[in-house]
């Protein structure tokens, strides 16, 4: 095979790995872990991979091709290559490379988007090439469209017709193929301006009018119809400059430019009334307008951002150089999580800013800002130069700038949105697309040995070397674990059968284990609490259950042993604990010995006083069995406590599950009353048992727990015959 041939198959293989990347958004893969997302990725890595290879053998067989370095590409690998600094120098450095199913944005993930943008940078070199690259996503862009519109119509006429390609996995809200109604407004919002700019590139008509344009609009309705609000407030904006450019700099006809300027003030004067009326009927039966005006700072969702803002402020003032690394938000919402937030548990800020900050530090944010607006200041500065060069007589000098305006405009559009979002692969794939086309425009770093023949033929051989080994490590071997975790949970085997299947896909060690953990004892759990409520009752069950038991926390410690750094992981074996003490009470004191590393680490998360304040009210149930009075009443007086701390002095919590485990916790002393003596006799007597009593009332909606409720206040007051203002205090909180 010649070398001609080798470049043209080289060529075609190019161009099918990106039309396999942007068609990657549609591919939904059910027997995986996180199917919207595990398949995705592994689609667009195995692509890149080929891709860089292919590429390799292009600027080997031909030429006029070989790696080309612009401000785009070095921009990207500096953010990388401080981002890896910073994760080298984190708590984590395994998770930031490699991520979880959920997420899969580590420093792997960063490292293909970088060498996706190199080879389109060095591959589309004019804009011919790359007016047919944007064609190719703006097709994947319309098959999205489609089915986004095939769950619109189910969801606005259900039982229309049986059959549709894939329900919404958001509610009514539309989530398409990528599983998040944020990230399709965000994958919307760049299909709309890269549709406006092959509308304006192309010549012919007929794509203009029936293809391109139509589409545009629809996929504008779509974006509402998603119910984003960062989406369709950045998507807003960004229109109305795009149209007040149009309007003023580039249409010449006057009565094209006032129809627009009525269109601009309308929507301006529109937007001003749906909030002005955001309680009328008209708005509240228009689903996207009605949550569009939902914003305020009372909002719980507003409410939770600026609490997990805050969280991540003072994080960043302990480590304002570097940050934490890849992927290790979680280490700061732990630390400083409190109840202000009613999401409890965060791996993102959902700031683009603050997140920059976590990750990388200022350093991170400053590469991170540079790699958004450099690029498109650079084409700015072409389109300059271009112009100054050019005797323009007459019609309008700024339609020139279409280019860089519209792609200014939709990189601050992409900021707007990503201010109240984090990124996914969704919305990475098209703004390294558009990273790369702006690169087009910037300086090219002309390394000679970049264009040396023994370069080229020495990074081709070692790629080739590589490249099988690095499909089946960083792609397959984790993709085939993924599925066996899908085939585990779905298929019904016996007890010691199930536990084997787990221990083996444990033993393959790969990036998911510690989802995988989650998932052996959410299955280990289920399984005990047939046992206990269930019909089968046999020695045997009890035999598998107890071995499986031991896998399991097993499993569970080295959980923590591979990540000491999450409080997660901790209750999870606390949580162990508590289920499994049923075959070795000795497993409730390790669950509170857990405690004081778990509450290191999240000193104000109640979830970790409400866990060991299960173990002390289970001890005490020991206890009162083994006709151990003392050691009860101890154990009930340290339950109440933590569940006190948990719910009321300290954090001042309300959570739904808490106070129903504390309402257990009222009953079984109710039977004491004994022990009354000694719970009233804790640093938690007075206003502040009223405190966290009105939070407890608050929980009840059924009439055995108002019987709890009322027995637990009678005996206290009982138990306080001489404080007449905190006897009458209890008093106003019978039910």
């Amino acid at each position: 095979m010649n070398k001609s041939t080798i470049a043209t198959i080289a060529k075609w293989v190019i161009w099918a790995c990106l039309g396999a990347i942007v068609f990657s958004v549609l591919y939904v893969e059910s027997r995986m872990f996180f199917p919207f997302i595990v398949g995705k990725t592994l689609v667009f890595q195995i692509a890149t991979e080929i891709m860089f290879l292919a590429f390799l053998c292009l600027s080997w067989a031909d030429g006029k091709y070989r790696l080309r370095f612009n401000w785009a590409v070095i921009l990207i690998g500096a953010y990388l290559i401080i981002l890896t600094i910073a994760s080298a120098f984190g708590n984590d450095f395994y998770h930031s490379f490699w991520s979880n199913n959920e997420r899969s944005d580590g420093l792997l993930l960063l490292t293909h988007l970088f060498l996706f943008v190199l080879v389109l940078s060095s591959f589309l070199r004019d804009m011919k090439n790359w007016l047919a690259a944007f064609d190719v996503f703006f097709g994947a862009t319309v098959a999205i469209s489609i089915v986004a519109m095939d769950q619109f119509f189910a969801l606005t006429f259900p039982g229309s017709w049986s059959d549709h390609f894939l329900a919404s996995s958001n509610g009514a809200r539309l989530a398409v193929t990528i599983g998040n109604a944020g990230y399709v407004a965000g994958y919307l919002v760049f299909a709309i301006f890269i549709g406006l700019f092959l509308f304006f590139k192309r010549k012919n008509n007929y794509l203009k009018y029936i293809y391109y344009l139509p589409v545009v609009l629809l996929q504008y309705f779509l974006t509402l119809e998603t119910q984003t609000r960062g989406g369709m407030i950045a998507l807003f904006i960004a229109t109305i400059i795009f149209g007040c450019y149009l309007i003023f700099f580039y249409f010449n006809n006057k009565i094209v430019k006032i129809i627009g300027l009525v269109a601009i003030i309308a929507s301006i004067v529109f937007a001003g009334w749906i909030f002005a009326n955001k309680n009328s009927q008209i708005v509240k039966s228009v689903p996207a307008l009605e949550r569009l005006t939902s914003i305020s700072l009372s909002d719980a969702t507003t409410n939770n951002r600026f609490a997990t803002w805050g969280f991540a402020f003072q994080g960043f003032k302990q480590s304002p150089i570097l940050g934490y690394g890849q992927e290790n938000f979680y280490q700061v919402f732990d630390r400083f999580y409190t109840t202000k937030n009613t999401e409890q548990w965060f791996d993102r800020s959902h700031n683009m800013i603050f997140d920059r900050l976590i990750t990388g530090g200022l350093i991170g944010l400053i590469s991170y800002l540079a790699l958004l607006i450099l690029p498109f200041y650079f084409m700015w500065q072409f389109y300059r130069k271009e112009n100054e060069n050019k005797e323009i007589t007459g019609g309008q000098p700024m339609r020139r700038y279409l280019t860089p305006v519209l792609f200014a405009i939709l990189i601050l559009g992409y900021i707007i949105q990503n201010m109240f979002i984090f990124e996914a692969l969704a919305t990475y794939i098209p703004l390294m697309l558009i990273l790369s086309f702006a690169g087009l425009y910037s300086k090219h770093f002309n390394w000679k040995f970049l264009e040396s023949p023994k370069f080229k033929s020495a990074i081709l051989v070692i790629v080739v070397i590589m490249i099988i080994p690095f499909v089946y490590i960083f792609n397959l071997r984790p993709a085939s674990a993924n599925m066996d975790l899908i085939k585990i949970i779905s298929t019904q085997n016996s007890i010691s059968q199930t536990s084997d299947s787990f221990e083996y896909l444990l033993s393959q060690n790969t990036f998911g284990n510690q989802e995988y953990r989650r998932q052996y004892f959410s299955w280990y759990a289920g399984a005990l609490d047939n046992y206990i409520h269930g019909s089968d009752r046999s020695a045997q069950t009890e035999q598998d259950l107890a071995a499986a038991g031991q896998k399991v926390e097993n499993q569970l410690i080295a959980q923590i042993q591979e990540n000491p750094h999450s409080v997660s992981n901790y209750l999870l074996l606390m949580n162990f604990y508590n289920s499994a003490y049923f075959f070795d009470i000795t497993r409730l004191d390790r669950a509170i010995k857990d405690f004081d590393y778990a509450i290191k680490l999240s000193p104000g998360r109640p979830q970790v006083y409400y866990t060991v304040a299960t173990s002390y009210y289970y001890l005490a149930g020991y206890y009162d069995n083994q006709k151990k009075p003392d050691l009860m009443a101890l154990n009930y007086q340290k339950a109440f406590e933590y569940f006190y701390l948990g719910a009321g002095k300290n954090l001042n919590h309300s959570n739904s599950d808490a106070f129903n485990g504390l309402f257990n916790f009222l009953g079984s002393v109710n039977k004491n009353p004994s022990l009354m003596t000694a719970i009233s006799s804790g640093d938690y007597n007075g206003q502040g048992i009223v405190d966290v009593l009105k939070n407890v009332s608050s929980w009840i909606s059924f009439d055995d727990q108002k019987k709890q409720f009322d027995d637990f206040v009678n005996i206290l007051i009982s138990a306080n015959p001489k404080d007449k203002q905190l006897q009458d205090k209890l008093t106003g909180l019978l039910k």
